[in-house]
């Protein structure tokens, strides 16, 4: 199964949730984070999900927004 779920985007920052289950194993990847780690706690907490969810975090480019958190 595969969930995608953007938590903001935005000049504020932008953050891509991409997760991945196969069988009973889960992956959770974050691309870019453009925000800093409270406010990517509050986003992830909206999706039930907390900071030591996150298996790797990619980086498109390293424009504040997407990689300044």
């Amino acid at each position: 199964m595969l969930r995608v779920c953007s938590l903001g985007s935005g000049s504020s920052g932008n953050g891509l949730l991409v997760e991945v289950r196969d069988g009973p194993h889960t992956n959770r990847i974050l691309v870019d984070n453009g925000f800093n780690v409270k406010q990517l706690g509050r986003r992830l907490e909206r999706t039930g999900l907390s900071l030591r969810d996150i298996d790797a975090i990619i980086v498109t480019h390293e424009h504040s927004d997407h990689a300044g958190g």
